[in-house]
């Protein structure tokens, strides 16, 4: 487990062992195991199980309790959640997967993480004119042709990442903007609401791209 941007981020290469202290018994909540359970896919089930026991096991001595007994609730929509009313504290978490990789955070502001592997068939021209905003696409159309897939990457993680991090999902994907050049320090733009936001980015040997957005102030 490597930490990524802030002590509370990490990220997870599959195969990988898990530090000491995330637990090595079964923790899961009675909901999250039949959950597991319908997971066909063995790669999304490990994935599934293995950030559940993460989340738990690091909330737990946060809170002083057994990490089964984290309080992690579900909203309408399935996203999952810990119960402020619940701990007495305002806390959050995220969690991404990859080819080959996991990324977690916890964050006692609201935060979000992506990390999506790099892919040559991937047609990032065609994505970038569908799914970001004119400056974005202004801005990544004049890169060099070479450097427009990690473009895409460093665009697309922190647009995801934002967006995980208000909490609102593609409905606001025209309504945010990052800035796109991975030689740039990755930054927000735009977005909606008042909040202010802090983007981290990076790689991880070229293989993939991770970002993190995290408020900054409320």
């Amino acid at each position: 487990m490597t930490l990524l941007a802030h002590p509370d981020v990490w990220l997870i290469r599959d195969g990988d062992p898990l530090p000491d202290w995330v637990a090595s018994r079964s923790i899961l909540s009675s909901a999250e195991l039949a959950r597991a359970e319908s997971i066909r896919h063995p790669v999304a089930k490990a994935n599934f199980i293995r950030g559940r026991t993460v989340v738990r096991s690091a909330f737990a001595p946060i809170l002083g309790c057994d990490p089964s007994d984290v309080p992690i609730r579900l909203t309408p929509d399935g996203k999952p959640f810990l119960d402020s009313a619940e701990v007495g504290c305002e806390l959050h978490f995220n969690m991404s997967h990859t080819d080959g990789f996991a990324l977690f955070a916890i964050s006692e502001r609201p935060i979000g993480v992506d990390i999506e592997a790099a892919d040559a068939k991937r047609d990032c021209d065609g994505l970038v004119r569908r799914f970001f905003t004119p400056g974005e696409r202004e801005e990544y159309f004049a890169l060099a042709e070479q450097r427009r897939p990690a473009a895409f990457l460093r665009g697309w993680t922190c647009k995801e990442a934002l967006l995980k991090a208000i909490g609102s999902g593609v409905r606001d994907l025209q309504n945010c903007a990052v800035r796109m050049d991975p030689d740039s320090p990755p930054a927000v733009l735009c977005a909606p609401g008042d909040a202010e936001w802090k983007l981290d980015a990076g790689e991880v040997e070229a293989s993939a791209a991770w970002a993190v957005a995290r408020r900054s102030r409320y």
